[in-house]
């Protein structure tokens, strides 16, 4: 388990609505993710509404296609996930 401090978890929060920013997705954008419970997941659920975009966590449980009607119907932008959850949903 990886323990962050309150000042390494809003350094890293920052950083993710950078790179939001960064790679174009706009204010009110949905930005999904699928990943378990480990930091990414909250730095992603923090960053998202800081960079002023929506945030929808998916379950690894869904299977590829619910998840890619939700992202669908729900205008999703961009996915934030590991490369195992990436391989494992769209393999199903």
């Amino acid at each position: 388990m990886l323990d962050l401090t309150f000042a390494q978890l809003a350094d890293a929060t920052d950083r993710f609505a950078n790179v939001l920013d960064d790679l174009g997705v706009r204010s009110g954008e949905r930005v999904f993710a699928l990943v378990g419970r480990i930091p990414a997941l909250y730095i992603a659920a923090l960053g998202t509404p800081q960079a002023r975009q929506l945030f929808c966590p998916l379950f690894s449980a869904f299977g590829p296609e619910p998840i890619r009607q939700r992202m669908t119907i729900g205008d999703g932008v961009a996915l934030v996930t590991t490369p195992r959850l990436l391989s494992v949903s769209s393999d199903r």
